[in-house]
């Protein structure tokens, strides 16, 4: 089963920092494949904390997103036929 690589730079810190868990975060980052291609169309929903959907953006032809979330969520990544 193929994997989806996710180069999101400083996404850990961010989430992770207590002084951004109640504002809105602007994202932004690239998703690519095993072999560093650009995915293109691939869904990032935004989860909040019952891990419902509560927004979403897709990645345009250079594998690229941007999202602005709220600190106390989280981004889940999905695309046809790869395993997150």
């Amino acid at each position: 089963m193929k994997k989806i690589i996710i180069l999101i730079p400083l996404l850990v810190l961010v989430f992770f920092t207590p002084g951004f868990s109640q504002g809105v975060i602007n994202v932004r980052g690239t998703v690519v494949d095993d072999n560093k291609e650009p995915m293109i169309g691939v869904t990032v929903a935004v989860l909040n904390e019952d891990d419902r959907m509560v927004g979403g953006t897709t990645t345009d032809f250079d594998g690229r997103f941007f999202i602005k979330v709220n600190g106390n969520t989280r981004l889940q990544f999905s695309f046809i036929g790869y395993k997150s």
